[in-house]
């Protein structure tokens, strides 16, 4: 089952998509500690945070088709800094959402490589 997901999905996407999630990771513990979290809801928050981290690629995947729906092959020119903010505000919503939002990319892997 998890070769079959994990298998499905190209090396180099779901490494650029992990050490992005890692990044939105050690930033939300840095702001969790520099808040001075107790020792008593540690495990309140990473436990949500390493799930998120775990299931950003496939919640990444849902975006990324869905754009490719909606846009198809279209280039835009826009400013790059605009491009920037936008790209890390998106991944942000999809890192924070990552437990919603990649059950539905999981169910779209395992559906289009059931004939495999």
């Amino acid at each position: 089952m998890f070769s079959r997901i994990f298998g499905s999905l190209d090396r180099t996407y779901l490494i650029r998509a992990y050490c992005v999630g890692a990044l939105y990771f050690a930033l939300f513990l840095f702001m969790e500690n520099n808040i001075g979290w107790s020792t008593n809801g540690l495990w309140n928050r990473i436990i949500p945070g390493v799930v998120c981290l775990i299931l950003f690629p496939f919640s990444k995947l849902v975006y990324d088709e869905l754009k490719r729906f909606v846009f198809g092959d279209n280039v835009f020119y826009i400013n790059t800094w605009v491009m920037l903010v936008g790209k890390i505000i998106i991944n942000l919503v999809l890192f924070v959402m990552a437990w919603i939002i990649a059950p539905v990319g999981i169910a779209y892997i395992w559906f289009k490589t059931r004939g495999r």
